[in-house]
C-alpha cells in the first residue's frame, strides 16, 4: 500500500497484483469517508482497516498536462446520503471560475454576475460578462441593482466594486445598461448632459430649465459656475437629503436677485415698479431718496433733505 497516493495494491491474481484505486477518473483524490476492514494480504488469518473513499467525489484533479484540471466542486458532501457533487473537468462552468487559483479550483463568480471572466487571474469573479437577475444593469465589468452614484455609499465595502475612486453618477443608457454623467454631474437623467445633481465642492450649482425635446418640452439640468440672470443660487437647499447649491428663479419685480427671490438687484419694471431701493422695487422713490433714471435706482439725499433731485 501507498500512503497518501491515489491508489493501493492489496489484492492477488494469480501471479499478479491488482491495483484497488480509491478514486474514479477523472479524480485526482476523492473524498474520505472512514475506514474498511478488508483481509490482510501479508497475514492471511488477520484484517487490516483501509481507507473508504467516495470515488466519483473529486476533491483534487491531475495537473499539470491533463485536460481535466478543473475542479468543479458544485454541492458538499453528504456522508448520511452518500450524495454531492464534485468532478474535473476541461473548464469551469458557466456562472463560475478559477479566479486565477493556482490549483484550478472553480469558485461562484460574483453574486452580481450571471457569468464572468476566467483569464487565469485573481478577480476575475468579479468581472462580469453578463449581469445576475439580482443586478440587471451592466457598467463596465461590474452590475448594478440601479443605475444611480458609483461606487457612491450605497455600495461601500463591496469586494466586487472598485475602491480609492471618485464618485461617478450614472443615467439608464439602455434597459439592461448604465452610462456615466457627464462631469461635473453628480447625477444625471436621461443622457449625460442633463445634471440633476452637482458637486457642491466643486462650486457648482444646478440650473434647471425647459427646453424643446423631440417630444415635447423636457426638463434639462446643467451644473453652473454662476447663475444666469433673473436666477439666484441657493446653497441652502437639498436634494433627496443631500447638500445641494441650486439655481432658482428670481419672484417678480425682480429682474435680478441675489440671496432670495424677492431680494432684488434690479426691477424688471412689472406693474410700474421700475426703481430700485434697498432690495426692493418701487413705482416712486420713498421719502429721503430721488430716482436716478440712468441707472433705475432711488438714489439717497443729503441728511437734511426731505426731497432731493438726481
Amino acid at each position: 500500500m501507498r500512503d497518501g497516493s491515489s491508489y493501493q495494491v492489496d489484492k492477488l491474481e494469480g501471479d499478479a497484483l491488482r491495483p484497488i484505486l480509491q478514486c474514479q477518473a477523472p479524480c485526482y483524490r476523492c473524498q474520505p469517508i472512514g475506514k474498511l476492514q478488508r483481509p490482510s494480504v501479508t497475514d492471511t488469518s488477520g484484517f487490516v482497516a483501509v481507507d473508504r473513499y467516495a470515488k466519483d467525489y473529486c476533491t483534487a484533479c491531475w495537473q499539470p498536462g491533463r485536460p481535466q484540471k478543473f475542479l468543479m466542486q458544485v454541492t458538499p458532501y453528504v456522508e448520511s446520503s452518500g450524495s454531492g457533487e464534485s468532478t474535473c473537468e476541461t473548464s469551469c462552468r458557466p456562472g463560475w471560475t478559477s479566479n486565477g487559483d493556482k490549483k484550478f479550483i472553480c469558485q461562484r463568480c460574483n453574486i452580481r454576475c450571471e457569468a464572468c471572466e476566467d483569464l487565469g487571474a485573481a478577480g476575475d469573479r468579479d468581472r462580469c460578462k453578463a449581469c445576475s437577475r439580482q443586478y440587471p444593469h451592466s457598467y463596465g465589468e461590474t452590475c448594478l441593482l440601479r443605475c444611480d452614484t458609483f461606487p457612491g455609499p450605497q455600495h461601500s465595502g463591496d469586494p466586487a466594486l472598485p475602491s480609492g475612486t471618485e464618485d461617478v453618477g450614472l443615467y439608464q443608457k439602455s434597459v439592461d445598461s448604465c452610462g456615466a454623467c457627464s462631469q461635473p454631474c453628480l447625477a444625471c437623467s436621461q443622457d449625460q448632459f442633463n445634471c440633476t445633481k452637482c458637486d457642491v465642492a466643486a462650486e457648482r450649482a444646478l440650473f434647471q430649465r425647459d427646453a424643446d425635446g423631440p417630444n415635447g418640452r423636457v426638463r434639462q439640468g446643467t451644473c453652473a459656475q454662476q447663475c444666469p440672470t433673473s436666477y439666484f443660487m441657493n446653497k441652502d437647499a437639498e436634494i433627496d437629503g443631500d447638500p445641494q447649491w441650486v439655481c432658482e428663479e428670481c419672484q417678480s419685480p425682480c429682474a435680478a436677485c441675489a440671496d432670495s427671490a424677492d431680494s432684488c438687484l434690479s426691477c424688471d419694471g412689472s406693474d410700474g415698479r421700475s426703481l430700485l431701493w434697498e432690495r426692493n422695487c418701487w413705482r416712486e422713490c420713498p421719502k429721503g431718496s430721488a430716482a436716478d433714471l440712468a441707472t433705475s435706482k432711488c438714489r439717497k439725499c443729503g441728511p437734511n433733505c426731505n426731497r432731493c433731485s438726481v
